[in-house]
């Protein structure tokens, strides 16, 4: 490691020209330490108490100064590219979208600062993170150099006077993560339970518009759903039996005879198509009556009219419906605002909108980063007491006194009153990062400390 060689460059000379070793010499730096670390050690043997009184107040001191430190799952990325995914209502045609998305292009890349924009509509259906054709992403290459949230104020300034537009800017390392973790882009998701619909569906109207006024809360984003005409299909379950068919296998006509059933594949050298068999006409064409037209199988060979098995009515209903535990959910993803801590925004989004879910017969949660970095903060806890435990028994077995051992660990209090002073200096947020963080200094206390302790044996002895 580093530590024995820079042990050999500043505190003992070199061997000899031939290979002999000479007279240890102690290095200029290791001599003006010296200078300085006797007195204060000479002070501390003088006055014990004092010294003590005086770490232990710092540790304590530290301590609270934690607990006002915020909170995130990652530290701020600082990359050179912003991710910007612009959303219109669910159902616009790829003409609107390109339309729209040609007209934003210019809007960012007149803004100072912005080396270059490109963009992309719509993900393939079978890919990873699928989006309709309804949803662009732009990457933003910015100027390090310049003021990057300035320019991303400018971005949300312009895209945001589109009518109809959702915006969401981040980077792009930080977007995956969130996908990841919550499904959305955004860094921090507000999940809504409920069992009716509609009622779902005005409590996350109600909580979009207390978000949006929020000044901790940026790019605000709730479900884009939109209410589209459906055909429900009650079974009469007497007629079934009569016809000798059960609810299964109309379902699966039904689905084959609107949505299609794939019969085959196709390959053309490395691409392939698949061959897909469904009733002739425009699906958007299919009426009541064409529905109820429909001819379904027996077993026996018997052929029966849906209408004679099944009463078929028109309804209004959501285009997308998400569930969770078996209950109905609406997503609401935004960011925190520059500079707000995810932790504190949090807890004021729980006290705000938990009365207004409550109101509504239904309950919040909270996901994304906020929730990873809960279940990492305390994963780390259970595994950090966990080893410091089990290191305190290794030191009883190899020092071969349990006064040795709690001396090697009397300085880990003191170690991360160093780290807390570290992170108020730097960026007063805990992150799992600054967890590691301390878990590597603890690492360090323990074997100074047992360094310590053996040269100190060795000079008594």
């Amino acid at each position: 490691t580093a530590v024995p060689a820079l042990a050999g460059i500043f505190r003992l000379g070199g061997g000899g020209k031939d290979g002999k070793s000479v007279k240890p010499t102690v290095s200029l730096g290791i001599r003006a330490m010296r200078s300085v670390y006797r007195p204060v050690l000479a002070f501390a043997m003088r006055f014990p108490k004092t010294v003590l009184s005086a770490s232990l107040a710092a540790f304590l001191v530290s301590l609270h100064a934690a607990t006002g430190f915020g909170s995130s799952f990652l530290p701020p990325f600082r990359e050179d590219s912003f991710n910007v995914m612009v959303s219109l209502p669910p159902g616009a045609s790829l003409a609107e979208t390109e339309r729209v998305s040609e007209a934003c292009v210019p809007a960012m890349a007149s803004i100072p600062g912005v080396l270059s924009v490109t963009r992309r509509t719509g993900r393939a259906e079978r890919d990873q993170h699928a989006e309709p054709v309804s949803s662009s992403e732009f990457v933003v290459r910015v100027d390090l150099s310049g003021d990057t949230e300035a320019v991303r104020d400018q971005i949300r300034e312009r895209i945001g006077k589109i009518p109809g537009c959702a915006l969401i800017v981040g980077y792009p390392i930080a977007h995956r993560i969130s996908a990841i973790l919550s499904g959305t882009e955004a860094e921090l998701a507000v999940n809504v339970f409920g069992e009716n619909v509609d009622v779902l569906r005005d409590t996350v109207a109600k909580m979009k518009r207390a978000l949006e006024s929020h000044p901790g809360v940026s790019d605000v984003r709730a479900n884009r759903e939109i209410t589209v005409r459906t055909f429900r299909i009650d079974y009469d379950m007497p007629a079934l039996v009569e016809a000798g068919i059960t609810p299964r296998e109309v379902g699966e006509q039904v689905a084959a005879a609107f949505n299609g059933a794939e019969v085959g594949e196709v390959r053309d050298g490395l691409r392939k198509r698949s061959v897909t068999v469904r009733l002739a006409g425009d699906e958007d064409l299919h009426d009541l009556k064409t529905v109820k037209s429909l001819v379904i199988s027996g077993r026996a060979g018997k052929r029966v009219r849906l209408d004679d098995v099944a009463h078929v009515v028109t309804e209004e209903a959501p285009n997308l419906m998400l569930r969770e535990g078996g209950r109905r959910k609406a997503l609401i993803s935004c960011n925190p605002a520059p500079g707000a801590s995810v932790g504190n925004l949090v807890e004021e989004l729980r006290a705000q909108l938990t009365p207004i879910a409550a109101e509504a017969g239904c309950t919040v949660s909270f996901g994304g980063s906020y929730q990873a970095r809960e279940s990492a903060g305390r994963r780390l806890g259970m595994l950090g007491a966990g080893l410091v435990a089990a290191i305190f028994f290794i030191l009883v077995f190899a020092l071969g006194s349990g006064r040795a051992a709690a001396l090697a660990m009397l300085n880990v209090p003191l170690g991360l009153v160093g780290s807390v002073a570290a992170v108020a200096l730097a960026e007063p947020v805990l992150s799992v990062s600054s967890l590691v963080g301390f878990v590597t200094v603890i690492g360090f206390v323990f074997r100074n400390g047992i360094l310590l302790i053996n040269c100190s044996r060795d000079r008594m002895d």
